[in-house]
């Protein structure tokens, strides 16, 4: 999928997969299957939005274990710049597949692995704004490329659903995805480079909304990691 300036999804007619080039040159494929909806409403999830995404009930081990599969996929995408561009992550990591489809209200995406792990299909609501759109591919990728080697997925089938204010309810591995997710968009070390020198609080409304529109996040999520990276400035 494209994330280009600019560019919002192609989708098809149900079932019939699409390519469509972008300005940039890149190739986006974009899928419309009613099949494949139905399968992700069957699945089973947790409550959640993009924002529930702090490091505060995860252990200092785990918040490392997390991390370093953050920063094993930013090296292989050689990521240096915001925003992270799904389009070379599919060209890196090629056993995956992403649909964009009609999915149920409040289910923003699911995973379904094979048993080998080697064909990790993704499907996404087309609906969503593409800021939690993203947060979704997120979201999903830390299920598949952490949890799924752990184990934790025996059913191989993870999923992502949105419920303002069910953060307390959710259990430690969709914690741990949108912790996560909000990293592999996000990472603090890359906030710290694009406020540079600037003084003053990082929360200010104004720098929220340009550090969201750079890193094509939610405000709401931009406010979120802020305050993570504050923390870590406090720690040290």
């Amino acid at each position: 999928m494209s994330e280009s300036s600019g560019t919002r999804a192609f989708v098809a007619a149900p079932g019939r997969m699409v390519e469509k080039r972008e300005r940039n040159g890149s190739v986006a494929f974009f899928v419309a299957s009613r099949r494949g909806a139905r399968s992700a409403a069957a699945g089973l999830a947790q409550p959640g939005d993009e924002v529930s995404h702090t490091r505060c009930s995860l252990s200092p081990a785990r918040t490392r274990e997390v991390l370093a599969v953050v920063e094993r996929v930013h090296r292989a995408m050689a990521f240096r710049l915001p925003p992270l561009r799904f389009e070379e992550f599919l060209r890196r990591f090629d056993s995956y597949r992403v649909f964009e489809v009609d999915l149920p209200p409040r289910l923003d995406g699911q995973l379904f692995l094979s048993p080998d792990g080697e064909l990790k299909t993704i499907y996404l609501r087309r609906q969503n704004p593409r800021p939690r759109l993203r947060f979704a591919l997120a979201h999903e990728i830390i299920h598949a490329e952490l949890h799924f080697p752990e184990g934790k997925l025996p059913r191989l089938v993870a999923c992502r659903t949105w419920e303002h204010g069910g953060n307390a309810r959710r259990n430690s591995i969709e914690r741990e995805a949108d912790f996560g997710a909000a990293a592999l968009l996000m990472p603090t070390w890359m906030i710290a480079d694009r406020l540079g020198a600037e003084v003053g609080d990082p929360q200010e409304p104004t720098t929220v909304r340009r550090l969201a529109r750079m890193f094509r996040v939610s405000e709401a999520a931009m406010q979120v990691q802020l305050r993570e990276y504050a923390a870590e400035r406090r720690r040290g």
